[in-house]
């Protein structure tokens, strides 16, 4: 089965030196892009964005408080999603997913031209 990139989508992706769960929060816009954000772990004392914290059971992937990492948001190619045959995790819920884009949206971490881009290609 061919993967279909679509928000709400989560795939695990290479991400410095570890696999990240990262969510796909676009469809496919006119310039066959994908918005994507990543979950990372909170450490006690370490900094992390509290725009959108998600804790273990939110999600069947997540097993410890976890935050999105906004700062590091990327838009990638539909066609780089489909040829590198990421691992396919369950999608995120409604709620969850709205979660994050609420952070997103409020988030001081998060790049102007990612918000730019998100608020052009949300309703895709």
């Amino acid at each position: 089965m061919v993967f279909v990139p679509q928000k709400k989508g989560t795939i695990l992706k290479l991400s410095g030196y570890k696999e990240h769960l990262f969510v796909i929060l676009t469809n496919e816009c006119p310039e066959k892009n994908h918005l994507l954000v990543n979950f990372s772990s909170i450490h006690e004392g370490v900094f992390h964005d509290v725009a959108c914290v998600v804790n273990a059971g939110e999600y069947p992937f997540i097993k410890h408080p976890s935050y999105i990492e906004y700062r590091r948001a990327e838009t990638v190619k539909a066609s780089h999603l489909i040829k590198c045959n990421f691992t396919q995790k369950e999608d995120v819920s409604d709620e969850l997913y709205t979660r994050i884009c609420n952070g997103l949206i409020s988030s001081i971490h998060t790049p102007k031209r990612i918000k730019k881009y998100f608020e052009e290609n949300r309703y895709t």
